[in-house]
C-alpha cells in the first residue's frame, strides 16, 4: 500500500514537472521569441532528464515504451509531452523544417497512441492529429 502511494506521488510530481516545462515553453512563445530546438532540449534535460534528439531517433513503439517504462509516464503525461512537441513543431516550421517535422511526427505518434489506448474521447486530440497530418504530408 505504501509503495502504491509512493508511485502515485511520483506520477503527481512528474505531471508538475511536465507542466513546468510546458509553461516555460509557452512563456517563451508568448514573449514572441522563437522556441529553438536547443532551448527545448535544455529544458527537457534539466527538468525531465530527456534528450530531444534521443526522442527523434526512437521508433513509434520505442518512444512509447521509453516514456511509459523508463520515465513512468501516464496518459496525461504523454498528452502533455505531445503538446510540447506539437507547439515546438509548429513554432519551428518557418526556421527549421527538419526539426519541425521530427517534433510534429513524434507528437503525432504519441497522440495516435493515446487515441487508441485512452478510453477518453478528445476532440482536441483528434483536431491536432488532423492538423499534423495536413502539415507533414
Amino acid at each position: 500500500m505504501a509503495q502504491q502511494d509512493y508511485i502515485l506521488r511520483q506520477i503527481d510530481v512528474l505531471g508538475k514537472i511536465i507542466g513546468k516545462v510546458f509553461s516555460e515553453l509557452l512563456g517563451i512563445k508568448n514573449k514572441g521569441e522563437i522556441i529553438e530546438i536547443e532551448i527545448l532540449n535544455q529544458i527537457l534535460k534539466s527538468e525531465l532528464d530527456m534528450d530531444i534528439y534521443r526522442i527523434f531517433m526512437l521508433s513509434d513503439e520505442e518512444l512509447i515504451k521509453f516514456l511509459i517504462e523508463d520515465k513512468n509516464f501516464n496518459f496525461s503525461n504523454i498528452e502533455q509531452t505531445a503538446e510540447i512537441l506539437y507547439i515546438t513543431g509548429l513554432n519551428l516550421q518557418e526556421i527549421d523544417h527538419i526539426n519541425s517535422y521530427k517534433c510534429l511526427n513524434s507528437a503525432l505518434n504519441l497522440l495516435e497512441f493515446l487515441s487508441i489506448t485512452d478510453k477518453n474521447l478528445s476532440f482536441n486530440r483528434i483536431n491536432k492529429i488532423e492538423n499534423i497530418k495536413k502539415i507533414i504530408n
